[in-house]
């Protein structure tokens, strides 16, 4: 359970067309692999900041955003957002820097390629001297290319499922028969 929040200074959140949480969650290994997507606190529940974002992108009002907790799913519109255990199971595109990565000097000073960032969801997040770092199945990532690949996902609507326990029994089941035969001949 969410104890308490940490919010951006009120001008900025009165500026913002949504807002979001930005939590991950480590599994057993310390890998994150998943992203919570509702926590309650106090009379509210925080959807993470993938969802307010693509909201935006597709140009969806904020009141047309909903969680059907029991259905574990999210309407963005007339976008669903399939979820497993209230979690997006994150469908990681490679390592890090597979999402397009410039520096902050670069567009202040006006040296970016021209038209890098038009049209573009543009997420500005701490790189430099390994803060905000941590490990996904392919290597360790600054915690912004992993709302990156959150916000990916979900734009393509592809996010890594779970296999059923029926699947999983019935697939070792065939492998360890399959073995068992190779053995054999």
């Amino acid at each position: 359970p969410v104890r308490g929040l940490l919010v951006s200074i009120p001008e900025a959140s009165a500026a913002a067309k949504g807002m979001g949480m930005a939590m991950l969650s480590e599994d057993e290994t310390r890998t994150v692999r998943r992203v919570p997507f509702v926590q309650r606190y106090q009379e509210g529940a925080w959807l993470p900041f993938a969802v307010p974002v693509v909201g935006a992108f597709w140009g969806v009002n904020r009141g047309a955003v909903a969680w059907l907790g029991p259905q574990q799913q999210v309407k963005v519109g007339e976008h669903t957002i399939a979820l497993e255990k209230n979690a997006l199971w994150l469908n990681y595109r490679g390592p890090q820097k597979t999402f397009p990565t410039y520096s902050a000097a670069d567009l202040v000073e006006h040296r970016l390629p021209e038209g890098a960032l038009r049209g573009k969801i543009v997420l500005i997040g701490v790189t430099r001297l390994e803060y905000d770092l941590v490990r996904t199945p392919f290597s360790r990532a600054p915690g912004v290319e992993v709302q990156a690949t959150a916000i990916d996902n979900v734009l393509r609507g592809d996010p890594m499922r779970r296999s059923t326990e029926r699947f999983d029994l019935l697939a070792t089941l065939g492998l360890g028969l399959l073995v068992s035969a190779l053995f054999l001949f």
